[in-house]
């Protein structure tokens, strides 16, 4: 049984599996491309210094992170259902087009902080402690939404300009992946990003 306990998440009740809470904010008002974000903390926080993975490092990292999190992610899913890839970037006000059915996409976000990364990265610790508490939301939210559908849509995600984080895509599946160090909370953010719709 996979716990988190110092993880706060938002937008979903917990269940028995002894996942993570989740809640949802409301996007934009009706009629609008939803854009919901979850918030995670992860329990890699500590309050020691913070250390800083060198640029290359982090591209590397993410790299890694999207190489690993594909598996796993198709894993929670276990889909019975069509999945139809759009790899071109996208963004949560945009919507596809179907077999003449328009899908609106939501995004679905979550961040994850770490004091010391290199402590995470490790072989023997990166799925428990910084690929599952990425995946669990989006894999929770995607479980909900495709119940009675027919098919799941994902798209690429767009790279916003002028930002300093490492990015990395996950091959075939919308979802992106960002690890940036935040100067004010003096520590490093993984954030994970999925881009979807139902029909």
């Amino acid at each position: 049984r996979l716990r988190f306990p110092n993880t706060r998440v938002s937008s979903f009740a917990p269940d028995a599996e002894g996942m993570p809470e989740y809640a949802v904010r409301n996007g934009p008002p009706a009629l609008q491309p939803a854009s919901n974000e979850i918030e995670a903390r992860s329990p890699a926080c500590s309050k020691t210094q913070a250390v800083i993975l060198p640029a290359m490092e982090e591209q590397a990292t993410v790299e890694h992170l999207a190489q690993l999190a594909k598996p796993r992610l198709m894993d929670l899913l276990k889909l019975k259902i069509a999945h139809i890839y759009d790899p071109t970037p996208g963004n949560a006000n945009s919507t596809v087009v179907v077999d003449d059915c328009e899908i609106r996409l939501t995004l679905l976000r979550t961040a994850q902080p770490y004091k010391d990364i290199n402590r995470f990265v490790a072989d023997d610790k990166v799925m428990g402690y910084i690929v599952n508490p990425g995946l669990l939301p989006i894999a929770k939210a995607i479980s909900q939404d495709i119940r009675g559908q027919r098919r799941l849509v994902t798209r690429k995600l767009e790279s916003r300009e002028g930002g300093h984080s490492a990015i990395a895509h996950m091959d075939g599946f919308g979802v992106k992946i960002m690890m940036y160090f935040d100067t004010v909370a003096d520590e490093t953010q993984i954030v994970w990003e999925c881009l979807y719709g139902v029909s």
